[in-house]
């Protein structure tokens, strides 16, 4: 019987998984998730299933030797438990650590039963939406490496992050989901001179690119058309986050 996992829009933001993306990019942190669906169809008692190389490999759609190196990854990172890994490199057994994380309780085992019987439930009032300023900076890291940026990563949220954050979310209705930020980070890392190719050298960071003022200017397409060679009757610094000028 089919599965269905309620996946978190936050999982990405888990600390291992980052590391995953850190060391294999997007890749490997499409390669977990593979693996935790078959893990969950095929788990036995103990929870350890068992994987051929061929069947990893095509699975995953890697050569043997990545294969190897995504396990090990998975493995120091303590996602996996893979008891005699060293021995036999041909069968390995495998078990997702936490595996109740994705699945159980908050699983449906039957999609079309589920939907059913959601229908036949009152209904109920709609909840408030999540917080997504907490995790923003990952997903800004996150894009960084999916586009290849050269520009510098946030390490941490504070209170003053989290406020110009949701100052954003306020004023602009269009920034309220995290398909909204990744869109506009995005923007942010293809166009020219917010990667550092105008007269100055200077590249965008987190903290400029969140704050509101900022925002609507990137939205509005005010830096698209801007190089090097910069109109002296236009100063596209100007009014830009004063407490930050120091960045410029």
């Amino acid at each position: 019987m089919a599965t269905v996992f309620r996946h978190k829009i936050y999982a990405h933001a888990d600390t291992k998984l980052q590391k995953v993306i850190e060391q294999l990019g997007m890749d490997g942190y499409g390669s977990w998730w593979i693996l935790v669906e078959h893990c969950a169809a095929k788990e036995k008692k103990g929870g350890y299933v068992e994987f051929t190389m061929l069947e990893l490999s095509r699975i995953w759609g890697k050569h043997p030797k990545n294969v190897m190196k995504t396990l090990n990854i998975f493995a120091s990172l303590q996602l996996i438990s893979t008891p005699g890994f060293e021995k036999n490199l041909k069968l390995f057994e495998i078990r997702v650590n936490k595996l109740s994380k994705y699945k159980g309780k908050n699983s449906i085992n039957d999609p079309l039963i589920a939907i059913n019987e959601k229908k036949s439930k009152k209904l109920t009032p709609v909840k408030a939406q999540p917080d997504i300023s907490h995790g923003l900076h990952i997903l800004w890291n996150t894009v960084i490496l999916e586009q290849g940026a050269q520009l510098p990563k946030a390490k941490a949220m504070n209170k003053k992050r989290t406020a110009q954050i949701k100052s954003c979310i306020t004023q602009y209705k269009e920034m309220s989901t995290l398909e909204d930020w990744r869109r506009y980070f995005e923007k942010v890392m293809t166009t020219p001179f917010l990667t550092g190719n105008n007269n100055r050298g200077w590249r965008a960071d987190f903290d400029w690119v969140i704050n509101p003022s900022n925002l609507i200017r990137i939205v509005e397409g005010r830096y698209d058309n801007l190089g090097k060679k910069i109109d002296t009757m236009i100063n596209p610094f100007k009014g830009a986050n004063d407490d930050q000028g120091s960045n410029f």
